[in-house]
């Protein structure tokens, strides 16, 4: 005789009584699987927490310990395009611009402020911008030297190479001269629209002006650091901009590209000359 074990129902031994100890058995197994999963997934929630916060610790950038640590990682976040990185280690941000009413519309930067605007929508001028600033960093290097710390500053002898920007701005030039002087169009409307090339870059023009340049533009200047709040940080000084960028703001350009200009400026004016007998005669 098979013995049907009591389950609490008061029909024990009947179907019903045993339907119900079944049911009763897979809800006990049931709450012990689910109690289970919920440990396990708690378990891996906390896991994953504990890894996400390691990892928010390790993003974390670090503050430069050292007048070196702040040059290298200065440059570092220049060659990469970090600009986050790059302003909290540098004196890169300089203010608001303010509307009539006193609200700030604009940041000012030292360098790269185009791209560290506020962009909603990332468009065709923001990527322009930055595919030229990925240019001017592309071929730069960089060696830090000797170190002469004096309480919370510091001269650092730093020495840049680049590809020589003031050559490939000077055959930029030289290229939107020679489409003006090609120019068939005489009048106010073509001056103006060659006036704004100049004005207005041509990005593939620019580009590829870069990229057919070859010479290497090298400089060794003192860079100054400073150290703020027990983080050492560099002064972004025109002399720094300019050597890391490869002498873009020069205002001269190599002899050959000046003794072109020269000849083109001559023969526009003449351009100009006739234009203004027609207009006027």
């Amino acid at each position: 005789m098979r013995t049907v074990k009591y389950d609490g129902t008061g029909d024990y031994g009947t179907e019903a009584g045993r339907n119900r100890s079944t049911e009763g058995k897979a809800m006990a197994v049931k709450r012990h699987v689910n109690t289970h999963v919920n440990t396990v997934v708690i378990a891996v929630l906390l896991t994953v927490f504990l890894l996400l916060t390691a990892c928010a610790g390790k993003m974390k950038n670090k503050t430069a310990d050292t007048p070196r640590e702040a040059a290298q990682q200065t440059m570092e976040a220049i060659k990469g395009l970090d600009l986050k990185t790059f302003n909290e280690c540098t004196d890169n941000y300089e203010g608001a611009c303010l509307n009539m009413i006193g609200f700030p519309v604009e940041k000012e930067y030292k360098v790269f402020s185009e791209l560290l605007q506020t962009h909603f929508f990332k468009g065709r001028h923001y990527r322009e911008n930055h595919r030229f600033a990925e240019k001017v960093v592309e071929e730069l290097t960089w060696k830090v030297g000797e170190i002469e710390e004096d309480g919370d500053k510091a001269r650092i002898r730093m020495t840049f190479a680049n590809k020589d920007m003031s050559e490939a701005m000077g055959r930029y030039a030289l290229g939107i001269v020679e489409d003006m002087i090609e120019d068939t169009e005489i009048g106010a409307a073509s001056l103006i629209r060659n006036v704004g090339d100049m004005i207005n870059y041509r990005d593939d023009d620019l580009i590829r002006c870069i990229d057919e340049t070859e010479n290497t533009w090298t400089e060794e200047i003192d860079v100054t650091a400073y150290r703020e709040g027990g983080a050492w940080k560099i002064h972004l000084s025109d002399e720094l901009i300019n050597a890391f960028m490869g002498n873009i703001n020069s205002d001269e350009y190599p002899e050959e590209i000046e003794d072109r200009l020269t000849e083109l400026e001559e023969a526009y004016e003449e351009k100009a000359a006739r234009w203004a007998e027609e207009m006027f005669w």
